[in-house]
């Protein structure tokens, strides 16, 4: 019982949006309130409600047979990583097949749309990052007060605390695909990415080493995003990270498969797959796996600067040009048994 509620102690839906901003959280892909959002159910993970200011990370959840209407945001990037099924997404003028482990980016003012066509079995499971957060997504539910421009802190409390869990399937299916290569941003140049979007991969990326763990930056300025960042970690056993905050970056780090173990200033808090360490900018964190692998993916926005400014990938205010090289299991040792599926 104690351990129940020592780790309870850390789950976002028993904090206020304050408590989020200024200590972080630990929330689950599973878990949160859940709103529509251009005709889709959405489960919202990290957002304004939970005191994100620079990046919204959502759960679409397309069944068999629906779709989304189609929309842009004028200033907001989103990228959308597909976690579960076979759906499709309106990207460079046409419908795309979208797989697990793929990731559609889409640029400011650039038209989109999601749909899981007629005839799957299963749904169409999308994790969406929206960066800046599009706060009008949140006013019909009433969690946003558009004449006051505040958010209803009482609804979201609410409503987060009463959030039904939508179980996903324990087993992922991620892994690297290239179809559509005429889409994939490694055969695309940096002003086509930013001009009309690109298809990603979770496994191919710019090998990058920040935290002491072999990975790949998969949305950064170097491959073309302006605002939305995310990247992909194969954690081995006994290898913690770097302790470390993100001066101006929120960022919600989720572990894809595995256990492993969050850091949150107060001490190490054992997590599951699906779990998220919500840190919003300034707030202290990392991560361990200490008897098994993992695999860990951070959404920041904006893309963290402060671990950038280590590398040779940022000098004097310009990022340099992505590199593509593929993230594979012999990167880390004994990640191959954490699958079923590859």
């Amino acid at each position: 019982m104690f351990f129940r509620m020592a780790q309870e102690m850390y789950q976002a839906r028993y904090k206020t949006a304050q408590e989020i901003r200024r200590h972080g959280a630990i929330g689950n892909l599973q878990d949160g309130p859940t709103i529509q959002t251009h005709g889709i159910a959405t489960r919202l993970i990290a957002w304004p409600g939970d005191g994100y200011q620079t990046e919204s990370i959502h759960v679409l959840t397309l069944q068999p047979g629906h779709e989304s209407a189609s929309y842009c945001y004028s200033v907001a990037e989103e990228a959308l990583l597909c976690l579960q099924g076979t759906g499709q997404v309106y990207l460079r003028g046409q419908w795309v097949v979208l797989e697990p482990g793929d990731i559609a980016y889409f640029p400011e003012g650039v038209p989109h749309a999601t749909r899981n066509p007629r005839g799957q079995r299963e749904p169409f499971i999308l994790v969406s990052q929206i960066t800046p957060p599009q706060i009008d997504l949140y006013q019909e539910q009433g969690f946003y007060h558009r004449d006051l421009g505040v958010f209803n802190g009482e609804a979201i409390r609410k409503a987060t605390i009463n959030a039904r869990r939508s179980p996903l399937p324990r087993v992922s299916r991620m892994g690297f695909r290239d179809t559509y290569p005429e889409h994939r941003v490694w055969n695309l140049t940096y002003a086509d990415v930013r001009r009309a979007g690109a298809l990603f991969n979770v496994y191919m990326g710019t090998e990058w080493f920040g935290l002491g763990l072999p990975g790949r930056l998969i949305l950064w300025p170097g491959a073309g995003t302006r605002s939305a960042g995310f990247n992909y970690v194969l954690a081995p056993a006994g290898v913690p990270d770097i302790i470390h905050t993100h001066p101006i970056s929120d960022e919600c780090l989720v572990v894809w498969e595995g256990t492993a173990q969050g850091y949150m200033g107060q001490g190490w808090i054992d997590l599951e797959m699906y779990d998220c360490i919500l840190a919003p900018c300034g707030v202290v964190h990392g991560h361990r796996s200490e008897t098994a692998p993992s695999v860990l993916g951070g959404f920041a926005s904006p893309p963290q600067l402060d671990l950038l400014m280590l590398t040779d990938f940022y000098r004097d205010g310009v990022f340099s040009e992505a590199t593509w090289k593929r993230l594979r299991d012999e990167d880390c040792p004994g990640v191959e048994r954490l699958r079923n599926h590859r």
